[in-house]
């Protein structure tokens, strides 16, 4: 799954057959990024697509460059559904007491790893975040600018793919 927004939501990696086309839900597509265009999702703004080839019982990866333009709550990226089961669900987003932590969460067994408060502190800084994790021993490693910030070995252990998961960029919430 690859999108860079050069333009538009049709930047898929041609290698790989998850992702596809996303569905925009009021989101800038045209924004300046990091490096060349990004997506600048607001409010409730937010795009989609579809998790179909995504492996979550397998090692992965995600990366993002963000610029928050306020600091509280709000998802960065999720592969979730809408059913009650919350089976193998993943979500990337701000939190904590002030708002300033990287949490990462599993659905069902709503098990979070989360930085130390102020990782990322400032309003219109770039922060370099990755998230991964090695399915052998459920460790999810959590790093801001190619720092790690935290191992967390006592992460859930992702057993399938959450049934008829979607990608989600953003928020949904206001």
């Amino acid at each position: 799954l690859y999108y860079r927004f050069n333009g538009n939501l049709a930047d898929t990696c041609t290698t790989n057959s998850a992702g596809g086309l996303l569905t925009n839900s009021g989101a800038d597509t045209d924004s300046a990024g990091k490096m060349g265009n990004g997506l600048t999702v607001e409010g409730g703004e937010y795009v989609t697509g579809s998790a179909s080839g995504i492996t979550m019982a397998a090692d992965w990866s995600v990366e993002a460059w963000i610029k928050p333009s306020t600091i509280g709550s709000g998802i960065i990226f999720a592969i979730a559904d809408d059913s009650t089961e919350k089976d193998n669900e993943l979500s990337i987003h701000l939190g904590g007491t002030g708002g300033d932590e990287l949490v990462v969460c599993s659905g069902g067994e709503i098990v979070c790893a989360k930085t130390n408060s102020d990782t990322v502190a400032s309003t219109d800084t770039w922060y370099h975040i990755a998230v991964t994790y090695d399915h052998s021993d459920s460790q999810v490693d959590i790093y801001v600018d190619n720092v790690r910030e935290i191992i967390d070995n006592s992460f859930v252990t992702f057993t399938g793919n959450p049934s008829g998961a979607g990608v989600m960029i953003g928020s949904g919430d206001e």
